[in-house]
């Protein structure tokens, strides 16, 4: 049994090819990167999600209310929170 050996380099020109392989490397390495802003956590579903934090303390009673509003209106409980601020603090606006 005879086996045919074939030219595995056969009809390459080598310094036409590899210029042209370092040229294509050379353009992907100096390609301008897009940087993503790393987010850590679960998705937000809050409009106000991105803006500053605060903590509060509120009566059992007032955190129960706000817990069945949030069921109730389908919304979260920050969601509730800072809408009633700005309701509250809206009439302060023309003052400043």
């Amino acid at each position: 049994m005879t086996t045919k050996t074939k030219k595995m380099f056969d009809g390459i020109n080598f310094k036409t090819d590899i210029s042209e392989v370092a040229a294509t490397v050379n353009a992907v390495i100096n390609e301008p990167k897009i940087q993503k802003k790393a987010v850590m956590g679960r998705p937000k579903k809050n409009p106000h999600a991105q803006d500053v934090q605060t903590t509060i303390r509120m009566p059992k009673e007032v955190h129960k209310l706000l817990r069945l509003a949030s069921v109730h209106e389908d919304r979260p409980q920050g969601e509730i929170i800072i809408d009633a601020i700005i309701k509250t603090v809206k009439k302060y606006e023309k003052k400043l």
